[in-house]
C-alpha cells in the first residue's frame, strides 16, 4: 500500500521484473524495469508494485537501521532459498500489517 516514513530514507535498486513506483506527493508513477535505482526521501508518500507476470527482485535500502523489525513481523521466513514454501492464499492480511506498521511509526495512506 501507499505509505510513509518520517524517519527513514529508502532506495531501491531493481533487478529483476518490471516496478510501478508510486510517488503520491508529486502524481507520478514510474513504470521501471532491471538496473534502475530509485531514492525516495523520508515523508513521502510511496509505493511500489510488481507488475511482471513473474516474481520480481530488488535490494532495497534503508536508513537509519531498525525498520528491518516491520518487515520481520509482516513476512514469511523462508529457510531455504532454492525450495521455497507456497505463496501465502489470499490477499495480504493489511489489518495485520497496519498493526505492526504502527510500531515502526509507517503511516498506510488510504486510496484517494
Amino acid at each position: 500500500p501507499i505509505h510513509t516514513h518520517l524517519k527513514e530514507d529508502e532506495a531501491y535498486y531493481l533487478l529483476d521484473g518490471a516496478w510501478e513506483m508510486y510517488d503520491v506527493d508529486n502524481n507520478e508513477t514510474l513504470t521501471l524495469g532491471p538496473d534502475t535505482y530509485v531514492y525516495v526521501p523520508m515523508g513521502l508518500n510511496h509505493g511500489f508494485k510488481n507488475i511482471s507476470d513473474r516474481p520480481g527482485r530488488l535490494v532495497l535500502l534503508i536508513t537509519p537501521g531498525g525498520l528491518e523489525g516491520f518487515f520481520e513481523g509482516i513476512g514469511q521466513i523462508i529457510d531455504d532459498p532454492q525450495n521455497p514454501p507456497p505463496p501465502p492464499s489470499g490477499p495480504p492480511d493489511f489489518a495485520k500489517a497496519a498493526q505492526v506498521a504502527a510500531k515502526y511509526n509507517i503511516t498506510f495512506i488510504p486510496p484517494r
